[in-house]
């Protein structure tokens, strides 16, 4: 497979391009690791901040009770009261930093009912000293469970702490190693990065210096091109004129043939054999089609040579003339022409009636052993522009020889069988071309044909 400068450029800047897409995938997942991993860390912080602010809530209202039992003045209870206020708050929030940490969840399971005890024996002493007085509460606090449960909400705090301490220490190493891993990744990102940049600054100037070669190559080519075409076409001239001269001075010799041999007939019929006669009438056929055959190479030679002047043509107009008078040379035959309204075009008219005219007429000649024929003429818009076109439902052809359509003496129909010399579609082509067009034709053996034509 041969790559163009143009296919390497672009597979190159693919390339750095799915590069940097990698790259940048990898930087954005390192970096969400680095996050997440932080985000870990900060929360081992907070629920060793929330297990102090816990154990300090508890102290808190211990002390409140205390102080109240021993001086029945209400004001002790203050820090009782904020803690009962606190307390549910700093669960709550405990509860959700640990919610994916199963063995914290446990041990919060343990921590939650013994707080609530505690709370619940705090309130009894309170209500104790409020309303049978100092000895009944303090008697209850000395022979209470209270030591032993803050006690054991110390124990349940401290095993929780130490296991956060744990976590907080592999979130730490797991930090680290992942911060690490991510500047690596950036380092390494921005040297590859800066590698390819490196990279496609040469290709473009090696780009743009083959461009100039090629540029200059091309610029050398144009030239032995115009010097070429410029020999072509004075060639060209030449045989044109060369071909015009020739047909023309063989156009007498010809009638002269022509005329002899109908002589002969007239004169010398009846002495000569079937098989005399037979030759001679071989002669005259063969003269007038040698006859027809150069004047068709004649027109073709005009189509060249004749000056462009371009017009505005109405190609509805000049359709229905000729339309008109092909039928009325074959009045027998029943064709349908349908010519749309208002075609016109910007072209050389003699030229483009011509044109017209050759297709008519081949449309005309091959729909011949049609007992009803079509013949349309009109205006299309394709991918190639403005586009009109005849078609037909006569004999057709196999458009696996369409090509050979448009070559001079190229019939891809017997001579017996339709009249013509293969000049026809020939001249068409070169009225086409001159106008800057296309033409091209399609068919299907026994299904019709269309030849469409496009004009600069």
């Amino acid at each position: 497979m041969h790559w163009s400068i143009h296919n390497k450029m672009a597979l190159f800047f693919s390339a750095i391009v799915m590069i940097l897409i990698i790259i940048s995938l990898t930087s954005y997942r390192n970096a969400f690791r680095l996050f997440d991993a932080n985000r870990d860390i900060v929360r081992s912080y907070e629920v060793q901040k929330e297990l102090e602010a816990i154990l300090s809530v508890m102290k808190d209202a211990e002390t409140g009770q205390r102080g109240f039992i021993i001086t029945g003045d209400e004001k002790y209870l203050a820090p009782y009261l904020a803690a009962e206020a606190s307390i549910a708050e700093s669960l709550a929030k405990l509860e959700q930093l640990i919610s994916a940490n199963r063995p914290q969840l446990e041990y919060f399971n343990q921590l939650k009912p013994i707080i609530a005890a505690k709370f619940a024996e705090l309130d009894k002493t309170i209500k104790l000293r409020k309303t049978t007085g100092f000895a009944t509460a303090q008697q209850m606090v000395l022979v209470g469970s209270g030591k032993e449960s803050m006690d054991h909400i110390r124990r349940v705090t401290e095993r929780m702490e130490k296991a956060e301490a744990e976590l907080l220490e592999k979130r730490i190493s797991c930090w680290k190693r992942q911060n690490s891993i991510t500047m690596i990744t950036i380092i390494a990102g921005t040297l590859l990065y800066l590698l390819l940049l490196a990279s496609g600054f040469y290709a473009i100037n090696r780009f743009v210096n083959d461009r100039k070669e090629i540029e200059a190559e091309i610029r050398h080519l144009n030239d032995d091109l115009e010097r070429r075409a410029s020999m072509l076409e004075r060639a060209n001239r030449s045989l044109e004129s060369f071909c015009y001269s020739v047909s023309h001075d063989l156009r007498a010799p010809l009638r002269h043939i022509n005329a002899y041999s109908q002589l002969l007939l007239e004169q010398y019929g009846p002495v000569l054999d079937d098989e005399g006669r037979t030759y001679l009438n071989r002669l005259c056929s063969s003269s007038v089609s040698m006859g027809t055959l150069i004047e068709n190479l004649l027109d073709l030679s005009m189509v060249s040579r004749t000056e462009m002047r371009r017009e505005q043509v109405d190609l509805t107009s000049v359709a229905r003339a000729i339309a008109h008078n092909l039928q009325v040379q074959a009045p027998e035959r029943v064709v349908r022409f349908f010519i749309e309204d208002d075609l016109t075009a910007w072209g050389d008219s003699r030229l483009l009636r011509k044109a017209l005219l050759n297709l008519l007429d081949n449309a005309w000649k091959y729909t011949a052993n049609n007992r009803e024929a079509i013949i349309r003429f009109g205006c299309m818009e394709l991918d190639r522009g403005r586009t009109f076109f005849i078609g037909d439902n006569g004999i057709g052809f196999d458009s696996a020889f369409a090509g050979k359509l448009f070559e001079a003496f190229q019939r891809l129909h017997k001579s017996d069988s339709f009249e013509g010399t293969g000049i026809g579609l020939a001249a068409v082509k070169q009225i086409v071309e001159r106008h800057g067009g296309d033409v091209w034709g399609e068919g299907m053996v026994n299904g019709g044909a269309t030849f469409y034509f496009t004009l600069g």
